[in-house]
């Protein structure tokens, strides 16, 4: 997000070597999360949108850089080459190095889907179950009348939303989750899109009447303290920790003592571990 951002304002610099920059950011990026990509696109419509010219010598001196920043994934093969204990993919010629940059163990199960699935992962963007339910409705709102503005600005950054919307959408092609473990999965996806409605809400929020200022303070709270409470309610109870912390105590008393354990399931299931390690080792020795 800090570097997708990055690329977002410097993109208002009028001195071409910021484009440069930007490249090698985007570079950068690649090593971070490939939907960086989609700032490619962003990129190539400002600059169209704007009327600036970018000659064909431009565009080779940002796909040096580009490379440049993306070489950080050379660490991959110079780790592998050292044995490593943890050595995912094994990168050690050019087709295995390939398949760790592209992700192919991440892959779907291929682009095309039925149209069940397609308008579930289109639903799952909701900026009201991100932002609250008063909140998401503010901000929704304010965005429809920032249109009436500044139209330019609202349509500039209308387009970064759709790059991060559709795109992901190209790229989670088909898969066999649910409906709540798409909300879930897809929604750290829409993030930057997610923060774009932040940040024009803001941008109309600044324009705006003092009187009406006051009158969106207030809703804002009110959405606030409302998502707490029904935080506090829904998602913070014993109930709902009670398999995962039995579950990482029944892992943890599994293995032997003194010795390393590789954790490989992902976050949902390895966070419990370490935290039955590190935050109650003290009522039981792992």
């Amino acid at each position: 997000l800090l570097l997708i951002f990055l690329i977002f304002f410097l993109l208002e610099k009028e001195d071409k070597r910021y484009l440069y920059l930007n490249a090698f950011i985007l570079g950068i990026g690649l090593g971070v999360h490939h939907t960086i990509v989609f700032m490619i696109l962003y990129m190539g419509y400002k600059y169209f949108f704007e009327g600036k010219k970018i000659s064909f010598l431009d565009i080779n001196i940002c796909i040096f850089f580009i490379i440049l920043g993306a070489s950080v994934y050379l660490y991959l093969p110079f780790r592998a080459f050292r044995e490593s204990a943890w050595n995912g993919g094994n990168p050690v010629n050019l087709t295995l190095f390939l398949n760790s940059f592209f992700r192919h163990d991440f892959q779907s199960t291929g682009f095309l889907r039925d149209l069940y699935t397609l308008l579930q992962q289109i639903v799952s963007f909701n900026p009201i179950r991100e932002f609250g339910l008063i909140n998401g409705f503010v901000i929704l709102v304010s965005l429809f009348l920032s249109f009436f503005y500044d139209k330019k600005f609202f349509i500039k950054n209308f387009v970064f939303i759709l790059l991060f919307f559709i795109g992901v959408l190209m790229v989670v092609g088909d898969d066999a989750l649910s409906y709540e473990e798409r909300l879930k999965t897809y929604s750290v996806f829409f993030m930057p899109a997610y923060i774009m409605f932040v940040y024009m809400f803001n941008d109309f929020f600044s324009k705006i009447k003092l009187n009406n200022k006051l009158i969106i303070n207030i809703l804002l709270t009110a959405g606030i303290v409302f998502n707490f409470y029904t935080s506090l309610i829904n998602e913070i109870s014993y109930e709902k920790a009670v398999f995962p912390h039995d579950y990482a105590r029944m892992n943890l008393a599994m293995l032997p003592r003194k010795n390393v354990a590789f954790l490989i399931m992902g976050g949902e299931k390895d966070f419990p571990i370490i935290y039955e390690q590190k935050i109650l080792s003290s009522e039981m020795m792992y």
